[in-house]
């Protein structure tokens, strides 16, 4: 069945992504405050960085949200 073959390869890239991501979070908020107070980099330069990054979250989170709405529309018809 293609369909169901659409939806698993769909749910596996998804989940791919969600990993990503949650990797992508843990080295932004862990890994690189130390990494840029070891620089002795600036305040703003940092708090830019975070706006940033708050931002990518955002639209992210928002990705995901609507991926997995049209994935439910896919599989409860």
């Amino acid at each position: 069945m293609p369909q169901l073959d659409f939806l698993i390869y769909s749910y596996q890239y998804t989940l791919l992504f969600i990993s990503f991501f949650l990797l992508y979070d843990l080295v932004l908020n862990f890994w690189l405050p130390g990494f840029l107070n070891g620089l002795f980099l600036t305040n703003k330069l940092f708090l830019f960085s975070q706006n940033i990054y708050v931002l990518l979250r955002f639209f992210v989170i928002n990705f995901l949200g609507i991926r997995l709405k049209n994935l439910q529309k896919l599989f409860f018809k």
